[in-house]
């Protein structure tokens, strides 16, 4: 709830402040109130800090709204409320020679769009005619992920491990679906049944060994059918006994 405070009476006070003013952020921490920054003005003598400053956002609401809290030495605007020097308000933040911008414009477009953070995590948004990106990228450059509106693409970039977790199904679809393992195992695992299944043929190459262990192990090829013991039978030809019998020697029966 708003503090009546908030909507009070102009004060009749004679020396008000009008206008817009430059100010410094001094602090940024307030335990009880997180909304806050004192500021020191360049008008005032010394080191006199100001009262504590609210922060304007594009939006603001109960546990929700935007966040960006200036940091300390930041040059701000600031205007007074009803022109009351005890009631700031910071509008806005401004670059300097001292403090330039993310990006430069260099080309005069203005196609890219910057939120940076101050360690250097980027959300970017970039407008150039034909190649349009969305991109998420943190400090080190090396964990991106990138949506690009012409090739119409979402990749992830990471340096390190990517963890994907559900307490229901994790679902991929796909016209079509490629895991590629560069130079370590590929390992699939199930804490209960497994199925493969295609409409169309399957193919399992391997230019080592392949092994296939289990307590019992059935083939079905058509009318032909073969199961794990030694003796395995194959309804058409020789081939279903025949892959039951490498499967046993390679289990070592």
């Amino acid at each position: 709830m708003i503090s009546r405070d908030e909507f009070q009476q102009p004060s009749e006070r004679a020396d008000k402040v009008r206008g817009v003013h430059l100010a410094i952020v001094v602090e940024n921490k307030d335990e009880t109130r997180p909304f806050l920054v004192k500021l020191k003005y360049p008008w005032l003598p010394g080191d006199e800090k100001t009262y504590w400053a609210r922060v304007a956002m594009p939006m603001g609401g109960p546990d929700r709204g935007t966040y960006l809290l200036p940091e300390k030495d930041d040059q701000v605007l600031v205007v007074f409320v009803h022109g009351d020097i005890e009631r700031p308000v910071v509008i806005g933040s401004l670059w300097n020679q001292k403090q330039m911008p993310p990006e430069s414009n260099a080309d005069g477009k203005n196609d890219v769009k910057v939120i940076k953070s101050r360690s250097g995590h980027r959300i970017i948004f970039d407008d150039t005619n034909g190649s349009e990106r969305v991109i998420v990228v943190d400090s080190t450059k090396k964990n991106k992920v990138s949506l690009d509106v012409k090739e119409k693409t979402t990749s992830i970039e990471c340096s390190g491990d990517i963890t994907i977790k559900a307490k229901a199904k994790v679902l991929i679809h796909g016209k079509s679906v490629q895991m590629t393992s560069k130079d370590g195992d590929t390992t699939i695992k199930s804490g209960a049944d497994q199925k493969i299944e295609t409409a169309g043929a399957l193919d399992v190459k391997a230019s080592g060994t392949i092994t296939i262990e289990g307590s019992q192990v059935n083939l079905n090829m058509g009318a032909a059918s073969a199961q794990g013991g030694k003796g395995g039978s194959a309804g058409a030809g020789q081939k279903g006994s025949a892959a039951v019998d490498q499967v046993k020697e390679a289990k070592g029966g």
